[in-house]
C-alpha cells in the first residue's frame, strides 16, 4: 500500500532523514533527477527535445532547477523561468510554443490560497495548452492538505511526488489536476517519526532551498 502523508507529516519525515545524515541537497538532487526521468519518458526521449521549466523560490523550485540541469546534460534544451525574477511572458510563450514538455515547479504541498500574478498566468497557459505538463510533487495551486483549488491551478498530465502520496492528490478537485501520479523513493522513510527524534531547522516541506550537490548510491542515473 502506498502511504499517504499530510504536508506536516512529510516535513517530519524529511527532517528525520536529514537528522539521520542525508543532506537536504542530496534529497533535492534525487527528487530533481526523478522529475527529469519522468520528463524524458513523457517527451519520448531526450536529445533534441525542448522543455520549459517554471520554478518558484522554495524546494519545489530547487527540484525544478536540478531537473533542468540534468535534462540539459542529456541533450535537452531546457528553458528555465524563475517566478522570483518575474516571467517574461513573450519569451515564455515562444518557448512554450516550441516545447515538448513543460515542468511545473512553482509551488509544493505547503501551498495555501490563490495563485497570483505570474504564477496564476503561467498556470492558465500550462493548463490551456497542448504541451504535456509534469508537476513536481503537486500541481501548483492545489492545497496539499485538502485538494482544494481556490483560484487558478495547473492541470498536469503527470505528477511526480516524493516518498508518499499527499492528501491533495487524493481528494477532488486536486486529484483531477494531478493526472497520472508517480510516487518515487528519494531516501525518505514515510513512516511516522519517533517522538523526541532530532528536528533540524530545515526540511524539504519548508520554503528554504539550497540546490545542488551531486548524488550517489542507489539513486544514481
Amino acid at each position: 500500500m502506498i502511504p499517504v502523508l499530510t504536508p506536516a507529516a512529510m516535513g517530519e519525515a524529511d527532517r528525520a532523514a536529514i537528522a539521520a545524515g542525508t543532506p537536504e541537497a542530496v534529497l533535492m538532487e534525487r527528487a530533481g533527477r526523478a522529475v527529469a526521468r519522468a520528463v524524458r519518458r513523457v517527451a519520448g526521449g531526450s536529445y533534441g527535445r525542448r522543455v520549459v521549466v517554471v520554478c518558484g523560490k522554495g524546494n519545489n523550485g530547487g527540484d525544478g532547477l536540478v531537473a533542468a540541469r540534468v535534462l540539459r546534460s542529456w541533450g535537452v534544451r531546457a528553458d528555465v523561468f524563475l517566478l522570483a525574477g518575474g516571467v517574461d511572458r513573450s519569451r515564455f510563450d515562444r518557448a512554450l510554443d516550441r516545447a515538448d514538455v513543460a515542468v511545473d515547479a512553482m509551488f509544493g504541498t505547503g501551498f495555501r490560497g490563490d495563485l497570483e500574478g505570474d504564477a496564476a498566468w503561467v498556470a492558465r497557459r500550462l493548463s490551456g495548452g497542448p504541451v504535456p505538463v509534469v508537476a513536481v510533487d503537486i500541481p501548483s495551486g492545489v492545497d496539499g492538505e485538502t485538494g482544494a483549488v481556490a483560484g487558478e491551478a495547473v492541470a498536469a498530465d503527470v505528477t511526480v511526488c516524493f516518498a508518499a502520496l499527499k492528501p491533495g492528490l487524493c481528494f477532488q478537485p486536486g486529484a483531477a489536476r494531478a493526472g497520472s501520479v508517480e510516487v518515487v523513493d528519494i531516501g525518505v522513510d514515510p513512516g511516522v517519526p519517533r517522538p523526541g527524534s532530532p528536528r533540524p531547522s530545515t526540511s524539504r516541506a519548508g520554503s528554504r532551498t539550497d540546490p545542488r550537490t551531486p548524488r550517489s548510491g542507489a539513486w544514481a542515473e
